[in-house]
């Protein structure tokens, strides 16, 4: 495949310590500082960022959201894996479908203070990702026990989980997901509300994730 073949030959122009694996996907681009989304596709990715092209001009420095269908890092078929990042390189395409490529490094979500609104429940993240509406099982693991509950939305920093069990805000729990990739997907997360239905959970990540 001609653009595929092009990719390959594509000079690391951030000397990627990560090698990339092609991967093609619609995606979606916001950027920022203008707040406009853009339509692209991406061509390759690694751990630390990944390339897509697109019609849009939009410079370089800039800080954008990424938003993925069906990714393979995804918790659930269908859901956009949303990822903050900052383009570092633009090129004019000569020999594509689209008018330039990007190559984009993701950046840590963690260690970005979380503003709380005037409403605990509903807007204690300010949330930067969007959340999807999920009905699925989920356990966890908290006070020594194993516990069961059930999910009713969830993004890439946190989930909102139905239960009658009552946990307290600052506990750290170890949650077990359905995964697309394997039978379930462990992560840890601190509880930043909880109520007599539930409770909200950040999912707790390493700097470099």
């Amino acid at each position: 495949m001609a653009r595929n073949e092009k990719q390959r030959t594509t000079p690391n122009l951030e000397n990627r310590k990560n090698a990339r694996s092609d991967e093609f996907r619609p995606i979606s681009v916001k950027d920022l500082k203008a707040g406009i989304s853009h339509k692209a596709t991406m061509l390759n990715s690694s751990k630390d960022g990944l390339y897509f092209e697109t019609d849009s001009l939009l410079q370089e420095g800039s800080r954008i959201y990424l938003g993925i269908e069906n990714s393979s890092n995804a918790l659930f078929a269908d859901e956009f894996e949303c990822r903050l990042a900052e383009i570092i390189w633009r090129k004019k395409l000569k020999r594509s479908f689209y008018a330039y490529g990007y190559g984009i490094k993701f950046m840590a979500a963690a260690g970005t203070k979380e503003k709380k609104g005037q409403n605990q429940r509903e807007g204690i993240e300010e949330r930067k990702y969007p959340r999807k509406a999920s009905s699925k099982s989920v356990h966890y693991a908290a006070d020594r026990k194993i516990l069961k509950g059930t999910s009713k939305n969830i993004s890439f920093s946190g989930i909102l989980i139905k239960t009658e069990n009552k946990l307290s805000v600052g506990q750290t729990i170890i949650l077990s997901l359905p995964s697309r990739t394997k039978n379930s997907l462990q992560l840890k997360g601190e509880v930043v509300w909880a109520g007599a239905d539930g409770f909200g959970v950040k999912f707790l990540r390493n700097e470099t994730q």
